[in-house]
């Protein structure tokens, strides 16, 4: 009982947090890199939101690199009973950040969210503005992404429980 108290008691601080997130605006003085890769799985749409420092070209296909390959190992290790829990929707829009940790790390925060294809009015402002889901399960997933050491932290899906 404890359990699915503190479930509802996170939900509920999440709706405020994200409610009081959407009613803020944000600068749109970023750039977007809106190549799409295609891997062995979904398609990913680049979006690169406010940061505090920027990516070499170089820097940008290692980070895709990582993610294709995180996105993979996360579908592997998913066991047959939470199959539905996969990422495999056809397109994703893929939001990054880049910050430098306390050593000078350059980190990359990555939210994923499958996008609607044919319907672009929900995607309008990808550069300028997070795109923050309640729930969602695989359709929407977060990870972080070390470039020094080449790995991204566990991806992290919203509804699996």
């Amino acid at each position: 009982m404890s359990v699915l108290i503190n479930k509802v008691l996170l939900a509920s601080w999440l709706v405020l947090v994200n409610a009081r997130l959407l009613s803020g605006h944000s600068a749109s003085n970023s750039f977007a890199h809106n190549s799409i890769v295609n891997t062995k799985g979904p398609s990913y749409e680049y979006y690169k939101l406010p940061s505090a420092t920027e990516l070499s070209s170089v820097e940008l296909e290692l980070m895709k690199n990582i993610l294709a390959n995180a996105v993979r190992d996360y579908n592997r290790r998913i066991s047959k009973r939470f199959s539905d829990m996969r990422i495999v929707q056809p397109n994703y829009g893929i939001q990054y950040k880049v910050t430098l940790s306390q050593n000078g790390d350059k980190l990359v925060e990555i939210n994923a969210f499958a996008k609607e294809v044919g319907n672009d009015s929900h995607y309008r402002n990808l550069n300028s503005e997070e795109v923050i889901v309640f729930d969602g399960g695989s359709s929407f997933f977060n990870t972080t992404i070390n470039l020094k050491t080449k790995k991204a932290s566990v991806i992290r899906i919203h509804g699996f429980a």
